[in-house]
């Protein structure tokens, strides 16, 4: 932020497709509510995203729980005429990478009032390279040259546009580590809550079929394997489908209620053990928790887990270990 001292703080927040994306959002606005006063004011304009594939969107409500509870921080949908306040601090986050739109919005707005820039973590996506990033936006269905022509543009002026980079995981001498200001962040939000009593192993599934990736017999076959890996090493098998996926397809399994972030859900965080490709959930839960991970993959999708980025490689080195092939689950939970 800026070195000028200002107690009056007006934000605006773009790009939070998930509760995760709140919570990044959270930790560093936690962090501008230590820089001011106790008579200083944060206002937030949280501008709704748009949901990815079926998965619900998330609003101002869910900010309004995950968002710091301070008396100095008000809370509001939208933001009238992209206009800051008048004598505030301008702040604009972004999820992933800033709004073109949202930018072009807040300078007509706001002609050449300095603008503080800070972009949050979109997920294990954002330690990619242009090239994972297009191949990421191909699966979800835009042609190759516009995925191509997206992910240069993304990649030109992520850096150009962006103040402050606010990562959920930093590399250092000593390999990757999680930020601790946003490991406090979700654990805040789990602390206390009750875990189930019972020995259970939680498999996070994806939307794969949704995006045409795979056949949903296939993936559901991968699946009842890994139910029945779990429950030979005497786990209880729970499956977790991903909000944007069609749950029916899991009717035959025991199937988790709660969607939305499995970071969040103390069945998931207290399970003995959590199964799973390298999202960033799987990633979240070993860094943010401790969580006893296993990483593993539906066979002819694997090339999702090798066609990364030297960084997201080294990511999952530190937090989820070595890939298990589904056939050796039994006896990696045993």
């Amino acid at each position: 932020m800026s070195e000028t001292h200002n107690d009056h703080v007006h934000a605006v927040v773009t790009g939070a497709k998930s509760r995760s994306h709140v919570l990044y959002i959270a930790s560093y606005l936690r962090r501008v509510l230590q820089d001011l006063s106790d008579a200083g004011r944060l206002r937030v304009s949280f501008v709704p995203a748009a949901a990815f594939l079926t998965a619900p969107a998330v609003g101002v409500e869910d900010a309004r729980a995950l968002l710091p509870d301070d008396p100095r921080l008000s809370l509001e949908e939208g933001m009238a005429g992209w206009r800051f306040a008048e004598g505030a601090r301008a702040l604009y986050v972004s999820v992933g990478t800033p709004g073109l739109k949202a930018l072009v919005a807040l300078r007509r707005a706001n002609g050449v009032r300095p603008i503080h820039v800070v972009v949050t973590d979109e997920g294990i996506g954002t330690y990619g390279s242009w090239t994972t990033r297009r191949d990421a936006i191909r699966r979800q269905g835009a042609a190759p040259v516009t995925a191509t022509l997206k992910a240069c543009l993304i990649a030109a002026t992520g850096k150009a546009l962006t103040s402050e980079r606010w990562p959920a995981y930093r590399r250092t001498s000593h390999g990757w580590e999680v930020t601790e200001a946003v490991r406090a962040e979700f654990r805040a939000h789990t602390e206390g809550a009750s875990r189930s009593v019972r020995r259970s192993a939680v498999i996070l599934t994806q939307p794969f079929v949704d995006l045409g990736l795979i056949d949903e017999k296939r993936y559901v076959d991968y699946v009842r394997g890994l139910v029945a890996s779990c429950a030979d090493a005497g786990l209880e098998p729970l499956v977790r489908a991903h909000p944007a996926e069609d749950v029916r397809r899991y009717d035959e399994f025991e199937v988790m209620r709660s969607r939305g972030t499995a970071e969040l859900d103390p069945l998931v965080v207290g399970a003995d053990a959590v199964l799973g490709g390298p999202t960033t959930a799987l990633i979240n839960l070993s860094a943010m928790f401790g969580a006893n991970v296993v990483w593993v993959s539906e066979p002819s999708l694997t090339f999702l887990d090798t066609d990364v980025s030297e960084a997201q490689r080294q990511i999952f080195a530190a937090f989820l270990g070595r890939p298990v092939r589904p056939v050796d689950v039994a006896a990696r939970l045993a």
